[in-house]
């Protein structure tokens, strides 16, 4: 749920973190807390927000000139910045499901005409979010034992989206026959759930 000082269930109202800047020398690092005060009366649901990061340069001085070097100076000062998403959940979901659908093989033409699988991500059911992991298996025709051949992390779909394409790049380029199976499986809170899996033969 976006940042908004009008909305008051917004989670910049419920989340709180601690120090908000720091002094961080080099092969040190810095503990931030965060605190969660969820008011008696949020509704049920997902509220989302990020905590975000900024590198700030200290030292903003120009370089000294020097008496030998000629010609134009040049100094470049980088802030570097990052975000986290913060998520905070309020009752529960049992009937969140998705989908994995629509599988099918292509080319990537920009990476050497390299081949890819293509799918849906569909939202079934459920008001929370998904994250997690898409692996991609390959059982060769006569071999028991199958062979990871793609990944794809850190995918998510969340709840005003009904739908999300995926391409995942196959690390084999000649998937020719056997059976492929897609499985969709959850990470961090939700380790060890398989939220869909699908399996279908090839023969190209």
């Amino acid at each position: 749920m976006p940042l908004d000082e009008k909305d008051p269930f917004g989670i910049d109202k419920m989340v709180f973190f601690s120090p908000r800047q720091v002094v961080i020398r080099g092969n040190q690092h810095q503990l931030v807390r965060l605190s969660l005060r969820r008011p008696a009366n949020l509704p049920e649901g997902e509220y989302r927000g990020h905590l975000t990061f900024t590198r700030l340069q200290l030292d903003q001085r120009k370089p000294e000139a020097k008496e030998k070097l000629k010609g134009q100076q040049t100094a470049i000062n980088i802030n570097l910045s990052f975000s986290i998403p913060v998520i905070v959940r309020n009752g529960t979901d049992d009937d969140l499901k998705v989908e994995l659908s629509s599988p099918k093989f292509e080319t990537d033409t920009k990476n050497e005409n390299r081949p890819i699988i293509s799918m849906d991500l569909t939202r079934v059911s459920g008001k929370f979010s998904t994250y997690g992991s898409v692996l991609v298996f390959w059982k060769k025709p006569g071999v028991e034992e199958e062979q990871q051949i793609a990944v794809l992390n850190n995918v998510s779909l969340y709840p005003e989206i009904k739908k999300r394409h995926l391409k995942i790049s196959l690390k084999e380029n000649k998937v020719d026959r056997g059976t492929i199976r897609i499985v969709y499986q959850g990470k961090y809170e939700s380790q060890g759930t398989i939220w869909d899996e699908k399996i279908f033969p090839v023969s190209r």
